[in-house]
């Protein structure tokens, strides 16, 4: 069911980016259009439309569409300059703690995959299968891949420490949503709002750490690290 939400919401997105889309190609067009009509109308430098037929008052349509066309650019050059420009430069000086925080989530989500063998055994391509093959024979309950460098814990709570820290890092990045892309943000929620992290919450009794179990986990776990790294992908 989950999967099917998930197919849903990628509609979804990509309907919203292609609208986005058309949206700013809308009003270039309109740019262009009030473009023409200046300098048609009012430089005479650019030719005109063939016409068909004829209008009564052509010279005072010819001025409305001059007046639409100016105050149409007028309002562009106060976006541009009140709104448009000072983002942008608010969003080049934020952008690097963005990525740096990006990062860190990548980061820690191939953390979660060292964790699941000993570190001093060759680091396994990230693949479904793999993960699949690491879990599935392997309690979540047995100690983490961390432990050949003193770190006592077990796989479990590697993960679910390592899903807290990711949680943290999306609550900081939140805070600058304005400067976060349609894609970014729902990127973001869909990490948040992953089945990978639910899972980890079931198993708080050592009776639900069963292979099938374990195999879901995987599964999930390599969705949730397809979703990080398309988040990377946007940086």
């Amino acid at each position: 069911m989950k999967k099917l939400v998930y197919k849903a919401n990628n509609i979804v997105q990509n309907v919203k980016n292609v609208l986005y889309k058309i949206y700013k190609i809308f009003f270039c067009l309109i740019a262009v259009a009030c473009m023409y009509v200046i300098g048609c109308v009012e430089l005479s430098i650019l030719p005109t439309i063939p016409t068909i037929g004829s209008v009564e008052n052509p010279d005072k349509i010819n001025n409305v569409l001059l007046n639409l066309s100016y105050r149409y650019f007028a309002g562009l050059t106060f976006y541009f300059f009140v709104s448009f420009l000072p983002y942008r430069q608010r969003l080049n000086k934020i952008k690097p703690a963005i990525a740096l925080k990006i990062d860190r989530i990548h980061g820690k989500m191939n953390d979660s995959v060292r964790c699941l063998q000993p570190l001093t055994n060759d680091q396994v391509e990230i693949t479904e299968k793999n993960l699949i093959s690491l879990l599935k024979n392997t309690s979540v309950f047995s100690q983490s891949g961390y432990y050949v460098i003193g770190i006592d814990r077990t796989i479990l709570e590697h993960l679910c420490a390592q899903r807290n820290e990711i949680k943290d890092v999306i609550k900081d990045l939140i805070e600058y949503k304005e400067y976060l892309n349609v894609n970014q943000l729902y990127l973001l929620e869909k990490i948040r709002q992953s089945q990978y992290f639910d899972l980890l919450n079931s198993f708080a009794s050592r009776k639900v750490d069963k292979p099938n179990i374990r195999e879901a986990l995987a599964k999930s776990m390599y969705e949730q690290i397809i979703n990080v790294r398309d988040l990377k992908k946007t940086i």
